[in-house]
């Protein structure tokens, strides 16, 4: 999320279960919208100091997760 966030590599991965990855449209997110998907469950994270492209940010975020879950297996 562009307005903060933990950094994604501090979260804590669960063992089991989903992850969901919401990725904002061009200009980000409302903050109403982040509030709606906070009180539902979600965390805000970050990717870093770059805002990037919706095109980018979807496989960036997965490759993080990827290398943080088969880090633990």
């Amino acid at each position: 999320y562009e307005g903060g966030g933990e950094p994604l590599t501090a979260l804590s991965i669960p063992q089991s279960g989903c992850i969901s990855i919401f990725i904002g449209p061009e200009g980000g997110f409302e903050r109403s919208e982040v509030e709606a998907a906070m009180e539902a469950g979600a965390a805000p994270v970050s990717l870093g100091k770059r805002i990037l492209r919706t095109e980018t940010a979807g496989m960036t975020a997965l490759s993080v997760l990827m290398f943080l879950i088969e880090g633990k297996e």
